[in-house]
């Protein structure tokens, strides 16, 4: 027998308060978030919706995982189902009524998945505990309270699997007649109910059972606005409104705008609301740091404590604000200190980790734009690399009279002496003027003329492509930059372009449309697999060797480049490729990007060592790259290490050269 008209009026109480708790401070959050800027995301709704399908329904971020992956997809979709009979039993408590109107066969199918996904759900939870205190994977240890919190969640959901299986025990053993036929689990519940000599005390228990089984539910709604598992509400949403620009597009700033008085983010309220709502979703899985090289070498910044401080900081923040209290602490330098701003390589291993797609990096360059443009703080070494790029047009702080000295006696033409080409090679800075990576420029020069490409360069007329001044904060350096580009660019009539650097191939492909600039760009690695296939290149027999290849950050995770670097390898006759364990969209950065190219490493160590070491683990003699700044990165490293004897850095471009017949 279900709860009397009494109880029906306390439930509807309890109900009543437990929804407003829930409503309360769930729209408080949402208004503590909303201090943030606008953000015009609520486009594309259809890529949304497949967004939300592939990424929440069919978990696809959640299986790179496997195991974990599979222990929340059964929580997951076992939650959605058992939620249906626990709609059904708040609608008996309000009005007495079921689903029974459903129709039988309905009914009964729909109680035979409740009763299944109970046990799965069940032993699930025991799975997750285990994994919590026994396995202790390194990126679920943060903290007691962390623990306590997963733990106690855990055995709330245990609890709510126990009492709804019980219930059913005793609800077939009062009522066969009445109950769903098709409860295997309940009946052995029943079974075992019956066994333990509680024929007599039924109907207590199946009370009881109903009640402990809502009043978990509803205290679970109280508890989820402060704790992590508020991501049960905030997931959807927060997966829906991601971005849709590619990742390695930085949002311009339009520092034309008279209007604006700051720039970047320095509050929560210089952050979008986006940014703001990202930090209620974080579920502290960790995956990100498992990927992060900053976090994988002991520095200050760490993905999801940076996540875990932006909430505390915008609640407090919030709560400060609706109190009329001045809030005393700062977001950029104070809840998130500068060492944790200045230490990320924009790598995006966070981003692409991430299950609920918080954005992480869009984050720490708003902040890294407020210390810049706001308060004129950067690293020493960073502010020479500026100044270079203001004086110079690179950071090498070199004349542009010597950016085509590499090239003497090679045969290329300029585009002052030659314009009527195919192709822009925009060589870059590194292969201007980095001796090791001169020899790549060359390497590609010969591939282009061998093949019998079109092709000219600009010489001392080349600048920088703006693209690390403005991932080092200085949109403005990065924007002049960009725009004298553009101008040269028009000068010529430049429709495609060839580059060697992933930084100047991404910036010029996502970026540069921004401002006006649209053109046709090709990396060197695409471009020399197309030429490999069309037969342009003939690749003679070397030497046997075995190749790791180093996935640049800039190529393969914000570009999807990762398939053809690789053919070009397993095209060169002698050549075997080795996986590194963390390859393609779980590459580990080589460590120069987001500016640390230009700054002393000095927290923790060498992101290059790491990932030099983890190369030379696969017994590879060779570990090649497609991207200058990971060639210098993992000479550094090789030269760190001591093992110049038994490895090698090498270009794919290189590799293809020496294969040339």
């Amino acid at each position: 027998m279900f709860p009397l008209s009494l109880n029906n009026t306390i439930f509807i109480i309890i109900f009543l308060t437990a929804v407003t708790v829930f409503t309360r401070r769930f729209i408080q959050l949402i208004g503590f978030a909303r201090l943030g800027k606008p953000s015009k995301i609520a486009d594309h709704i259809p890529w949304r919706l497949k967004t939300v399908g592939s990424e929440v329904f069919a978990h696809s971020k959640m299986f790179r995982d496997f195991k974990p992956g599979l222990l929340h997809f059964f929580i997951f979709y076992g939650f959605c189902i058992i939620s249906i009979g626990t709609l059904e039993h708040i609608v008996h408590g309000i009005f007495g009524g079921s689903f029974r109107f459903l129709g039988e066969t309905t009914y009964n199918i729909l109680y035979f998945f409740i009763d299944l996904f109970c046990v799965l759900v069940f032993f699930s939870v025991i799975w997750a505990a285990y994994r919590r205190l026994i396995v202790k994977p390194k990126r679920l240890v943060i903290n007691k309270h962390a623990t306590y919190d997963a733990l106690f969640i855990l055995f709330l959901i245990g609890l709510l699997m126990a009492a709804q299986l019980i219930f059913e025990g005793a609800w077939i053993n009062l009522d066969p007649e009445s109950a769903p036929t098709l409860m295997p689990f309940g009946k052995l519940t029943g079974a075992l109910l019956t066994s333990l000599g509680m024929q007599d005390s039924l109907e207590t228990v199946k009370e009881t059972a109903w009640w402990v089984h809502i009043l978990t539910v509803l205290f679970f709604l109280c508890y989820l606005p402060y704790s992590k598992h508020l991501h049960i509400v905030t997931a959807i949403p927060n997966i829906f409104f991601k971005r849709i620009k590619n990742r390695g597009a930085l949002y311009p700033i339009n520092l034309e705008d008279e209007k604006v008085t700051s720039y970047g983010a320095g509050s929560v309220e210089e952050l979008t609301w986006k940014d703001n709502f990202d930090a209620y979703v974080c579920t502290e899985c960790g995956r990100c740091n498992e990927f992060c090289p900053t976090a994988n070498t002991d520095k200050p910044l760490k993905p999801r404590t940076l996540i875990m401080d932006l909430r505390h900081h915008l609640v407090t923040y919030g709560e400060e604000k609706r109190k009329g209290v001045e809030h005393q602490t700062l977001l950029t330098g104070g809840a998130i200190s500068r060492d944790v701003i200045w230490d990320c390589t924009t790598c995006g291993a966070c981003v692409e980790a991430c299950p609920v797609d918080i954005e992480h990096v869009d984050k720490i360059i708003d902040m890294r734009r407020n210390l810049v443009l706001m308060k004129g703080e950067m690293e020493p070494e960073v502010q020479k690399s500026m100044n270079n790029w203001e004086s110079y047009s690179n950071p090498w702080g070199l004349p542009p009279t010597d950016r085509g000295k590499w090239m003497e006696n090679l045969g290329v033409t300029t585009m002052a002496e030659k314009k009527d080409v195919d192709y822009l090679y925009f060589v870059g800075c590194a292969a201007s003027f980095d001796e090791r990576n001169q020899k790549i420029a060359k390497a590609i020069v010969k591939i282009l003329q061998t093949a019998k490409v079109s092709f000219s360069v600009l010489g001392k007329e080349e600048k920088c492509n703006g693209e690390t001044a403005r991932r080092l904060g200085n949109e403005y350096l990065g924007q002049m930059l960009i725009k004298s580009n553009i101008e040269i660019f028009k000068k010529y009539n430049v429709k495609k372009i060839i580059t060697s650097c992933p930084h100047c191939f991404n910036t010029f492909k996502n970026e540069y449309p921004d401002f006006g600039g649209n053109y046709e760009v090709i990396h060197h690695s695409l471009l020399i697999n197309d030429l490999i296939k069309e037969k342009k290149l003939t690749l003679k027999q070397g030497a046997n060797l075995n190749v790791t290849y180093h996935d640049a950050c800039y190529l393969g995770r914000y570009n999807q480049i990762f398939e053809e670097p690789r053919e070009i390898l397993k095209s060169i006759p002698g050549l075997n490729v080795i996986e590194m364990p963390r390859n393609k969209k779980q590459g580990f950065c080589c460590g120069a990007g987001g500016g640390r190219m230009w700054a002393e490493e000095t927290r923790g160590t060498r992101i290059n060592v790491n990932r030099v070491e983890e190369a030379a683990a696969t017994g590879a003699s060779v570990v090649a790259s497609s991207c200058p700044f990971c060639m210098i990165m993992m000479e550094d490293g090789i030269k760190n290490t001591n093992k110049e004897a038994s490895l090698k850095p090498k270009d794919i471009a290189e590799l293809v050269a020496e294969s040339l017949s």
